[in-house]
């Protein structure tokens, strides 16, 4: 069957616009290729180390007391305990890694064991802690800061290499806003039906913290 007049001339507009076509597809997925390859690595974030000013310190809900370092009796099991620490030094836009370990099961000389911490919350959670800095600017995940933004927090479980058996840890990183600024976490003291394993808790007195980082 002889084609149509100017059935020729359209089937060879239509070939010549669908290797136009494929070949504008190939262009665009080379470039695409090019913008993913030369697209910069994500940043790794930095262990905070030695930035941190201070040993931990909670909040001691007691009359005329405050900020205080070290073991804390004033607390009743099921509170959620504050902690803080100072960071100086930072360097801003810059990302920052720590992981804050606190024992989840205790057996201290001449007690019965027991648990101890058991999740991270809010620290203003139970109590309204007086701000060691500016007012809070970022929180997530029961990690809290005035001059850095919490960008993720992720438990690490119980007994594991960061923290080291019995403990529970959770790894928080954020990136710096301002050179100085505090971090705030509240830890959740265990009580009787929280933990199903055994009724034995013991009160955060007894309890041990530390936010542990590579150096």
């Amino acid at each position: 069957m002889g084609n149509k007049p100017g059935e020729a001339y359209n089937m060879s507009a239509i070939a010549q616009r669908r290797t136009a076509i494929a070949a504008a597809l190939f262009v665009l997925l080379y470039l695409l290729q090019v913008v993913v390859l030369m697209a910069p690595p994500a940043r790794a974030a930095t262990e905070l180390g030695g930035l941190i000013a201070d040993k931990f310190t909670n909040w001691d809900p007691a009359p005329n007391r405050g900020w205080t370092p070290g073991q804390n009796p004033n607390y009743f099991e099921g509170d959620v305990v504050p902690f803080s620490f100072e960071v100086a030094g930072a360097t801003p836009d810059t990302s920052y890694q720590f992981t804050a370990c606190f024992d989840y099961y205790v057996d201290p000389p001449s007690k019965d064991p027991a648990y101890a911490f058991i999740d991270l919350l809010p620290f203003d959670t139970d109590y309204s802690p007086t701000l060691r800095g500016g007012a809070i600017s970022s929180s997530l995940e029961g990690a809290s800061s005035d001059g850095s933004t919490i960008d993720s927090v992720t438990p690490v479980g119980v007994g594991s290499a960061s923290c080291g058996a019995d403990r529970i840890g959770y790894q928080v990183v954020l990136t710096a806003n301002q050179a100085g600024f505090f971090v705030y976490l509240g830890a959740l003291s265990a009580r009787a039906g929280l933990i199903t394993e055994f009724d034995a808790v013991v009160g955060p007195k007894l309890l041990f913290v530390e936010f542990r980082t590579v150096t």
